[in-house]
């Protein structure tokens, strides 16, 4: 199996080179999906961002509006110059499920996350493939209704579900599948029936996505100087050749992509492993985007945000009110009171398939049970986020001193514990900060906290205990 598998239910091949699912009498051609708006210029939204980007954007515009008033409005204009707003609705055949009814000012909000491995961007190509429109990442990030807790759910690329119709970008149907890889949705109709997947097996109304390619990811990494990450022991990739010496390194450039892209050689070799490892790399720049190393930098900032904005296309699905900058702004300050340690990475609970379904991933009960709390927005409770991925508790470093329950701040104002060093040169002088490939940092002390049994499965795989 290579590294850029493709769905299991695919069988043709469409003129884009896509594969095309066996149980469609009369497959359509695969397109990239979302025909977009004009509402405001280019890409952006995520979830990465958390508390970052309204206090980030606030903060800015007031250290550059005591310099120039110029400078606000150029920045301003220059933002909402790169958001790129999707329309999917005329994508998305079935209706979207009924949310449920909560009291008070506030309801919980769910994004679904999707990452497209297109290579067609500069400086995208780390494993040799030429393939586009494919997507291995899909995340709902739910957050709730009191703005006190956030938790990304990762969804296996090779999951067995019952895919709904839905229409390419032209308005012709595709027909469903009874038993559908997860990420053949996303090769047939792009985002939208992806989404229109989610809502259906789920029963969880999906309020705004994001799509980030490979190009968008290594922006927002560079942006920032780069990312740590912890490797238990040296490996050499083959497919992007790349070698990753063991130890807390920060990652930037074409050797972080290469890193969330790896398969082979590392842990046990699977999508889930990659998967679990791409939690504990965004959580890992979480934690750095939210550093007071970056908030205190106004050129990191500035840079974050620019590449953020113009890398992600984000689309409202059953919700209004992304139109500009300021109205993104608003929705990225519903993330200001969570506390690290409130922010929490999981897979979907799965077994591994038989027969004709071997190496394919099967929910268990407890996906249901997940599905029914986010949907009634109930905490997921410590059994079912057991080796939960913790911003505040990263693979290989230290739990990061967090705020009591109820106490959080608008960010944090010093480093976390599990960077324990500064990047050489970055925080003197902002105009310094060109990111290297691979900086190495001190080692973090073992972590503490973690049950034998999440060691291990840290270490099966291919992160540091």
């Amino acid at each position: 199996m290579t590294d850029v598998e493709r769905p299991a239910d695919v069988e043709s091949t469409s003129p884009r080179g896509r594969r095309i699912d066996a149980s469609m009498p009369d497959p359509r051609v695969q397109v990239r999906s979302a025909s977009r708006t004009g509402r405001g210029g280019k890409r952006r939204a995520r979830k990465r961002k958390r508390h970052t980007v309204a206090k980030v954007v606030l903060s800015t515009l007031l250290v550059l509006g005591m310099v120039s008033g110029l400078a606000v409005a150029y920045l301003y204009r220059q933002l909402n110059g790169n958001l790129t707003i999707a329309d999917y609705a005329g994508q998305i055949v079935e209706p979207a499920p009924e949310k449920v009814q909560f009291s008070g000012p506030t309801d919980p909000i769910n994004i679904l996350i999707m990452g497209e491995d297109s290579r067609d961007c500069e400086g995208c190509g780390v494993d040799g493939e030429n393939t586009a429109g494919l997507s291995d990442t899909t995340i709902l990030l739910h957050l709730s209704r009191d703005r006190k807790h956030a938790y990304g759910i990762s969804i296996p690329r090779d999951s067995l579900v019952e895919r709904p119709d839905c229409r390419d970008e032209e308005g012709e149907i595709i027909e469903g599948s009874s038993r559908a890889m997860w990420n053949a949705a996303f090769a047939y109709g792009g985002p939208a029936c992806t989404i229109s997947q989610f809502q259906h097996v789920t029963g969880i109304a999906i309020d705004y996505s994001v799509t980030v390619n490979f190009g968008g990811f290594k922006g927002m990494v560079d942006a920032v100087g780069g990312v740590d990450v912890c490797v238990p022991e040296t490996f050499y990739d083959s497919y992007t050749k790349t070698t990753f010496k063991a130890g807390t390194r920060k990652l930037s450039g074409k050797k972080a992509l290469a890193y969330v892209r790896v398969r082979h050689n590392i842990g046990d070799g699977s999508d889930i492993g990659r998967t679990r490892r791409q939690q504990a790399f965004i959580a890992s720049m979480v934690s750095e985007v939210m550093s007071a190393n970056t908030l205190a930098n106004p050129i990191k900032v500035v840079s974050f945000l620019n590449e953020a904005t113009k890398s992600l296309e984000l689309a409202e699905v059953n919700t209004t009110g992304l139109g500009n900058i300021q109205e993104l702004a608003g929705l990225a300050l519903q993330f200001k009171n969570i506390s690290l340690d409130k922010i929490e990475f999981i897979t979907v609970p799965f077994v591994y398939g038989s027969g004709d379904d071997r190496g394919r991933v099967v929910w268990t009960d407890e996906a249901d049970e997940i599905w029914e709390r986010i949907r009634e927005d109930r905490a997921l409770g410590d059994r079912l986020t057991a080796g939960s991925i913790r911003v505040d508790h990263l693979p290989g470093g230290e739990k990061t001193p967090t705020a009591p329950a109820g106490e959080a701040t608008d960010g944090p104002t010093d480093e976390p514990t599990n960077q324990p060093t500064d990047e050489p040169s970055a925080g003197s002088s902002p105009s310094a900060d060109a990111p290297t490939d691979e900086a190495p940092t001190d080692e973090a002390s073992p972590a503490d906290g973690r049950s034998e049994e999440e060691k291990a499965q840290l270490e099966f795989y291919g992160l540091c205990t």
